[in-house]
């Protein structure tokens, strides 16, 4: 997990918990990772899904990514 390789650059990785995802919570505690809901001290927010505009975090860098399942 790439989680892992960023905790032992000594970077803090901030995990929203979901019971909706490929990696567990659990998962992510192994790897080094803080489970919590407010990640409004992190700088960076990667996300799968757009959030939408009204809960959007002042002043922080966002990254989205399609999640698209096409048939």
């Amino acid at each position: 997990m790439q989680v892992e390789l960023l905790v032992k650059m000594g970077l803090q990785v901030l995990v929203q918990p979901s019971t909706n995802r490929c990696f567990a919570d659990d998962e992510f505690l192994e790897a080094g990772a803080v489970i919590k809901e407010d990640i409004s001290e992190a700088s960076v927010i990667f996300g799968v899904k757009e959030v939408p505009i009204e809960n959007l975090i002042e002043d922080k860098t966002y990254f989205f990514f399609s999640h698209t399942l096409k048939a």
